[in-house]
């Protein structure tokens, strides 16, 4: 079961989605098939997607068949976006013939940046595309059969942060001990780096009191200055590494010490699409990743919680930081794109 944790401050957006696949039926359901699929696509350079539910959708990845939806179609109505995703999605599942139709239940979670029509302000966002998530994020029995879409118009909030769970269903004490430790994070007024490193050590518990969420993780923010930057040049690109003003950014965290690819979201924008990023990593000083000693967090805590994970697995993130970044831009044609 896929875990996507989605946060939003008045200055940047976050997602973050583990790359686990597991087996719904056959001789060992809920085994391992795939801890290296990418659930993540960012769409328009303002918001980013994830999806939890079935694995393949017309004979492709949940993801690739996300962003192969905008190959040739403008993404700059985030509106329009929604309405393709909820559209097409009600098409294919339709067409789907599985031995439980629970396996069905499935939703796009969009988080990301937009001005509403008749305002002028840009503001934070989360939209949910669904046949069975309610508006509190929690699995319904069966799936319905047409898709809906759930608005969430974050705003300012007491705390300083919203934040979403979706997919791997949590226990009021788990949802409970991830906001806290959100918050004192937000209270320190820390900096987007540290803010990213708390939502990907907050998946990185889920993953070690969950068998079915996996450890290797995709971490994007969408900075609102980058955003605003983006509108006012009217260009679209990505970057992996820390976040910064710049543009929006991704960071591949791998769970089991694997550094030797960086792996990516994909990408659409402006009726093109790029498909499995992905790059060779030196091992000379190109892409190792590891958390910076401003990207420490302190860590949450439940009632007869297990050991948060060891220092060294989530710290799988940021070395690249400061010193260096690789821009991701759109492909002209998926088939030039290097297949992770």
């Amino acid at each position: 079961m896929i875990f996507i944790l989605s946060c939003a401050t008045d200055d940047a957006v976050y997602q973050v989605s583990d790359r686990r696949l597991v087996w719904l039926g056959g001789s060992a359901p809920g085994s391992v098939k795939d801890d290296q699929s990418n659930k993540a696509v960012l769409v328009d350079g303002r918001m980013a997607f994830g999806y939890t539910g079935i694995a393949e959708i017309n004979g492709a990845g949940g993801d690739y068949w996300l962003a192969s939806l905008f190959g040739n179609q403008s993404t700059s109505d985030l509106a329009v976006v929604a309405e393709r995703i909820r559209a097409e999605a009600t098409r294919e599942f339709k067409r789907m013939s599985v031995p439980d139709r629970r396996w069905l239940r499935h939703a796009f979670v969009g988080v990301g940046w937009a001005t509403y029509r008749g305002e002028s302000a840009v503001l934070p966002m989360l939209v949910t595309v669904t046949n069975a998530l309610d508006a509190s994020g929690e699995w319904e029995v069966a799936p319905s059969p047409e898709f809906r879409m759930l608005l969430n118009r974050w705003g300012a909030t007491a705390a300083g942060f919203s934040i979403a769970f979706a997919g791997q269903s949590l226990i009021d004490g788990e949802k409970k001990a991830i906001w806290r430790h959100v918050r004192r994070v937000v209270r320190r007024g820390a900096p987007r780096l540290a803010m990213l490193r708390a939502l990907i050590d907050s998946c990185m518990w889920i993953a070690s009191r969950h068998s079915t969420v996996g450890k290797s993780l995709m971490a994007l923010c969408i900075p609102k200055i980058a955003v605003l930057r983006q509108r006012a040049s009217g260009q679209i690109f990505l970057l992996t590494g820390p976040p910064g003003d710049d543009a929006p950014t991704f960071l591949y965290v791998p769970g089991t010490g694997e550094r030797s690819v960086i792996y990516g979201p994909h990408f659409a924008a402006g009726g093109n699409s790029s498909y499995r990023f992905s790059r060779w990593a030196s091992s000379a000083g190109g892409l190792t990743i590891r958390a910076g000693a401003d990207g420490a967090a302190s860590r949450p805590t439940a009632a007869r919680a297990p050991p948060w994970p060891p220092r060294s697995s989530a710290q799988a993130v940021l070395e690249h930081a400061r010193a260096q970044r690789t821009s991701s831009t759109p492909s002209p044609s998926p088939r030039t794109a290097r297949a992770s």
